[in-house]
């Protein structure tokens, strides 16, 4: 299980540790999704640190942000000055269950470092890429709110952000230093009304409350507290049966379908290494006699042209036989890849 340290915005850097005494294969595919998200985030270097102290290093490619080393010396300034964000708490309960805790200052600057913490600690925790999209995006519009709104009490006022990662669900609390102030009070105006008067604002207060499904708030004289809880459901690991395994890729057989199908998971990048894995393991598949292949994708953070025309080539062999290649769990850069080659009416999305 791997545990958020600290993010050093000026080495570009997140650091975390694992629990063992080695990096163990199973927690590969989490590295891939902090790769992922660090990538978003500007971030050039994940560092895992096991027990022994021994460090390994993953290099993000092609960071999205501007960094220290972008060409923009004013965004390479800002980006430096950026907090380093330690987590002051932090505890693992039986390799199951994570907990964190993490202070900022309250001011309008704190909201990248937080919001960073928030979605690279969640990478950790969630299998499943669209609900780290959810709770993220629910707890962004959170802080964003938070920092917008509230009055600080004192001069120095603290913002503290917990997280529990368990089983599935997260919760956690907000809690700042700030007079009494409930964004579940905040008034919400229909998303039909807002579209007519082409609002910029208003959409937040419906994504949070169509995300967290439970919201609670204590003002206790000293700040406001605000309480949440997703539950996440869960990644059915049921009757796996791991056909392929390395450090970058990993291909999962699930149980089987109700159509007498098969349900297929990949894990990592699908490029010019991982494809002719992939073809070898989809096509015998198919040649045993199964023509009906359920492809999970959700944890395939980058597909080349060479992983999109493997695809290609295998749907159209399970055409052949009367069957069909399903990509389930699509992610929007991977259905972007499909649709700058109009391919977005050959596959089959569900």
């Amino acid at each position: 299980m791997l545990l958020l340290r600290s993010i050093d915005f000026e080495r570009s850097l997140a650091e975390l540790s694992v629990s063992s005494a080695s990096i163990p294969e199973a927690d590969m595919p989490a590295v891939e999704r902090l790769l992922h998200v660090a990538r978003a985030l500007g971030l050039r270097e994940i560092q895992l640190r096991d027990r022994r102290g021994r460090a390994r290093s993953f290099q993000v490619e092609n960071p999205i942000a501007a960094t220290p080393a972008s060409s923009d010396a004013a965004t390479a300034v800002a980006t430096s000055a950026l907090p380093r964000v330690e987590v002051v708490q932090k505890r693992i309960d039986a390799d199951v269950a994570a907990e964190y805790v993490v202070r900022q200052p309250h001011a309008p600057g704190s909201l990248r470092p937080m919001s960073s913490f928030v979605a690279l600690a969640l990478a950790t925790h969630l299998q499943s890429n669209s609900e780290l999209l959810k709770v993220r995006l629910g707890l962004y519009e959170i802080l964003v709110n938070v920092l917008e709104h509230g009055r600080p009490l004192r001069p120095g006022a603290a913002l503290e952000v917990a997280l529990v990662l368990e089983p599935g669900a997260v919760r956690g609390w907000i809690r700042d230093e700030c007079s009494c102030f409930d964004p579940r009070e905040w008034p919400s105006v229909p998303v039909a009304d807002l579209v007519s008067g082409r609002s910029t604002r208003g959409y937040g207060i419906h994504l949070v409350r169509q995300i967290l499904g439970t919201l609670e708030h204590e003002f206790d004289g000293n700040g406001n507290t605000l309480t949440f809880r997703k539950e996440i459901s869960p990644v059915t690991t049921a009757d796996e049966q791991v056909l392929f395994s390395s450090e970058t890729f990993k291909v999962v057989r699930r149980s089987d379908t109700p159509d007498t199908g098969v349900r297929i998971a990949l894990a990592g990048h699908l490029d010019v290494d991982s494809a002719p894995v992939m073809v070898e393991i989809l096509r015998g598949i198919l040649k045993q006699g199964t023509h009906r292949i359920e492809l999970d994708v959700r944890d395939v953070p980058f597909i080349s042209s060479l992983g999109i025309g493997s695809l290609i080539a295998l749907i159209g062999e399970a055409r052949e036989s009367g069957g069909d290649i399903e990509l389930h769990a699509v992610s929007d850069d991977l259905r972007s890849a499909f649709e700058m080659l109009d391919l977005l009416d050959f596959v089959t999305i569900s």
